[in-house]
């Protein structure tokens, strides 16, 4: 028995493989609009867009705190050691510049302080955005204080891009911990915490809850195309021919 299980665990086998290329078979789907309308209509669930909200928010970037982080990255005397250590901690090989190639110890110290100086910065624009949000806690409960109070202060507001519970906004860069504090607003509990994002602190409200739907076919026309191209060109209609073929090799 052992013998056979062992024989059976390492006998090895030759075999021939046949690739099926599917994009040669594209040109052969029915691609007429009874055919994509029956496609997406059985279908419908894969395109529904899940739930999504938007809030309206004021930015305190990293980059406006630049020239105060570096007055004290030049009065801490532990930099330079502090780079040594990291250069050495990283790996010279870590630092690459455009071309792929390793760059030189004191080019790759000076992106490293660069970096220094962008921490440096973020518990002052953290500190920017407490302030402000301490502000604004005192205010009505509704988006339109954080409108007023930014305008009080010379800030701007934005308004995000749509964005569901998984993936946060395109144009904010924030965590994906920033999802789940602002699926838990509400049009009566408008405010949140600050969120530290990779560029800045982001202070917002609640703007609407936008709810699930599945767009129209219109919406999604290209979509369903190539899925119906792909899904069809791998059918077996498309590949009886083939499958004759490896009989006769066979």
């Amino acid at each position: 028995e052992v013998m056979a299980r062992f024989k059976e665990a390492n006998s090895r086998s030759d075999l021939h493989l046949v690739t099926v290329v599917t994009t040669n078979y594209l040109a052969q789907v029915d691609l007429s609009p009874e055919k994509v309308a029956g496609f997406y209509s059985n279908r419908m669930a894969e395109y529904r867009i899940p739930e999504r909200m938007q809030v309206r928010y004021v930015k305190f970037p990293l980059t406006n705190h630049l020239a105060e982080a570096e007055t004290q990255l030049a009065a801490n005397t532990n930099v330079a050691r502090a780079l040594d250590q990291e250069y050495l901690n990283r790996g010279t090989n870590t630092f690459l510049d455009a071309e792929g190639k390793v760059m030189e110890p004191d080019a790759a110290k000076a992106l490293l302080r660069e970096q220094f100086r962008m921490e440096f910065a973020r518990p002052l624009a953290r500190r920017a955005a407490n302030e402000f949000a301490n502000r604004l806690y005192q205010m009505d409960a509704t988006a339109e204080s954080l409108t007023r109070l930014a305008a009080e202060t010379g800030l701007s507001v934005q308004t995000s891009a749509p964005f569901d519970s998984f993936r946060p906004p395109l144009d904010m860069q924030v965590p994906t911990t920033f999802n789940r504090a602002a699926f838990a607003l509400s049009a009566e509990e408008p405010f949140a915490t600050p969120v530290a994002g990779e560029d800045g602190v982001y202070v917002f409200a609640f703007e609407r809850r936008i709810p699930s739907q599945i767009p129209p076919l219109e919406e999604v026309q290209g979509r369903v195309l190539d899925a119906l191209r792909r899904t069809e060109s791998r059918s077996e209609e498309h590949t009886s021919e083939l499958q004759s073929r490896q009989y006769l090799v066979c």
